[in-house]
């Protein structure tokens, strides 16, 4: 008995300690910047595999934004993690746990995948991507009807700016494109497929496709 007793007390410590890391990013609310896919509210991969059951939709307002970041700048190193919030409103889906105030979310930043031109990238990087100060009227402000329509849905058509596309499947993974000037993104549908979308010289989508088919895939947007 004084043994399970101590494994309990052993496992507590571990659970404060853990928490111990998380800081405080953003104190203001904040605005996602982009679609956000998930399968557990308590894991959202950073990549994020598009293949997903739920999408929280941009413009979704947040707040009690955390990391818990490692600081030894290896790509080797123990995952990130972001930790959020959501501000439940009327604009918001009745969907039972996105209803409850204050619900919490975690997402898991991998350092193997997140690395770019100029080394690993940080959870606050990355934090800074997902997390604006801009309602979603401000963020679609010069959009297209168009890319209007494919940012809500969460989808990408031919003829989207890569200014769109950002807004619709937030960043590829760095680790897939290390730089937004290439005229080729790669992101992943699951953690076997990849999508490859492909631009023109100005930027504008022209072929979206997963391993040689054309993309025609509708994502299940919470809003």
């Amino acid at each position: 008995m004084k043994f399970l007793r101590a494994i309990v007390l052993l496992a507590a410590v571990i659970v404060l300690v853990g928490c111990a890391h998380y800081r405080v990013l953003y104190e203001q609310p904040k605005y996602l910047a982009h679609n956000i896919w998930f399968a557990s509210p308590t894991r959202i991969e950073g990549d994020g595999f598009k293949h997903q059951p739920y999408v929280i939709p941009i413009g979704t307002p947040v707040m009690n934004i955390m990391i818990d970041e490692d600081t030894s700048g290896s790509f080797h190193g123990k995952p990130e993690y972001i930790k959020f919030s959501l501000i439940t409103n009327s604009d918001l889906a009745t969907s039972s746990w996105v209803n409850i105030p204050g619900k919490e979310l975690v997402m898991q930043i991998a350092p193997k995948f997140f690395r770019n031109v100029d080394g690993r990238m940080m959870a606050t990087e990355y934090a800074e991507q997902t997390f604006v100060d801009q309602p979603l009227e401000e963020q679609l402000e010069g959009f297209t009807a168009m890319e209007i329509r494919h940012i809500k849905s969460g989808t990408v058509e031919i003829g989207m700016s890569k200014a769109a596309v950002l807004k619709s499947w937030g960043y590829p993974p760095p680790c897939k494109t290390r730089d937004l000037e290439d005229r080729r993104w790669r992101y992943w549908l699951t953690k076997f497929v990849t999508a490859v979308l492909e631009f023109d010289e100005d930027g504008y989508l022209v072929k979206a496709s997963d391993y040689g088919r054309e993309i025609r895939y509708n994502a299940t947007v919470i809003e």
